[in-house]
């Protein structure tokens, strides 16, 4: 929102948006290091992150499975929504599209 320009007459805003807050890196990063011999099932939620306001702490010491889809209901989405009606606000002619990430790992056989 601060290093972009929103004018009424903007009709397209293209954004990319939660993955910090959601511990996207981290988490991938620990997914990744599962995969052979390696049991990382019980890997915990262990890293604050300031620009959450504390709102992540409840999840400290619980398992990743859980973890994540809370600090994703409970902190990113409803920051994301308040962007999105920010956005909406400054531009209300805009069509909003929300950019994903491709998809990193898949669980198809290879040839």
């Amino acid at each position: 929102m601060d290093k972009g320009h929103l004018y009424r007459n903007t009709t397209l805003v293209m954004i990319s948006i939660g993955g910090n807050d959601s511990r996207f890196a981290e988490t991938i990063q620990k997914c990744l290091m599962s995969v052979g011999n390696v049991n990382r099932k019980d890997e915990t939620f262990d890293k604050l992150d300031d620009s959450v306001g504390g709102r992540d702490k409840q999840f400290v010491g619980q398992p990743l499975e859980t973890a994540i889809p809370g600090l994703m209901n409970q902190v990113v989405r409803p920051d994301i929504t308040q962007v999105l009606k920010e956005i909406h606000d400054r531009a209300q002619n805009a069509k909003i599209v929300l950019m994903g990430y491709l998809p990193l790992i898949s669980d198809r056989d290879r040839p």
